[in-house]
C-alpha cells in the first residue's frame, strides 16, 4: 500500500487505521492522524543526536469515517476541545475505540462497501508566529444578519462555495462553505478576512 499523505500547515500528516485494535486487543478500530517526515522537522530546527524535543507542532484536527449508504461522514474529534502537542515523544494523536469492529462491518451501517471504506482528516496548524484576530459584534450590523444563499446546492460541482464580501465594521469579510462539509449532517461555514 502506498502511504497518502495530507498537507496542512507546512506539514506533511498521515492517518494511521489499526482495526481490531483496543487495550483488551479486540473489538474496535482505531484511528489516529500522525505527522509525517518528522526526521526533516528535527533538521530544520537545528537538531541532530542529543535528547529532548526538537520540534513542536500545534494543531486541532477531526477524524472522519464515511457512511456511503447516508453520504454523510460520522466526525469525530477531542471533547476537551484542546489543540494538540504533536513532538518528538507523541507524534500521532487519536481515537483507541473510533467505531466498533461489529458497527463498521455490519453492511447496513455503510462504512463498509464492496469491501471499500472512506477515511478523511481535517487537520488546522497553529503557527507560534502567526498574528490573530477575533471578530466581535460592537455594534449590530443594519438589519442583524447577513444572509448567503447557494446556487445548486445539491450539485456540489465546486470544491467549495464561497459568498461576495461584506463590511462588518472596518473589515471585509466572506463566507466560505467547503464542499465536503454538505455530506455532513450539520453545515460547516468559514468566515475569513479579505
Amino acid at each position: 500500500m502506498i502511504p497518502v499523505f495530507l498537507k496542512a500547515g507546512g506539514h506533511k500528516w498521515r492517518l494511521s487505521l489499526h482495526p481490531n485494535e483496543t487495550e483488551a486487543g479486540i473489538g474496535d478500530i482505531s484511528l489516529y492522524l500522525a505527522i509525517a517526515e518528522t526526521d526533516s522537522l528535527s533538521r530544520e530546527r537545528g537538531g541532530g543526536g542529543g535528547g529532548g524535543v526538537l520540534w513542536e507542532v500545534y494543531a486541532d484536527y477531526k477524524l472522519f469515517v464515511l457512511d456511503h449508504l447516508q453520504k454523510k461522514y460520522l466526525t469525530v474529534q477531542d471533547a476537551d476541545g484542546d489543540m494538540k502537542r504533536f513532538h518528538k515523544e507523541k507524534s500521532e494523536w487519536g481515537f483507541a475505540k473510533l467505531i466498533t469492529l461489529e458497527a463498521f462491518k455490519n453492511s447496513s451501517k455503510g462504512y463498509l462497501v464492496d469491501d471499500c471504506c472512506e477515511f478523511g482528516a481535517e487537520v488546522f496548524v497553529y503557527s507560534r508566529n502567526s498574528e490573530w484576530e477575533s471578530l466581535a459584534m460592537v455594534k449590530e450590523p443594519g438589519d442583524g444578519t447577513f444572509r448567503y444563499e447557494m446556487e445548486n446546492f445539491t450539485a456540489k460541482t465546486q470544491s467549495s462555495y464561497d459568498s461576495k464580501a461584506f463590511t462588518v465594521g472596518e473589515r471585509n469579510w466572506y463566507a466560505l462553505v467547503p464542499s465536503f462539509a454538505l455530506l455532513s449532517a450539520s453545515m460547516l461555514l468559514y468566515i475569513c478576512f479579505v
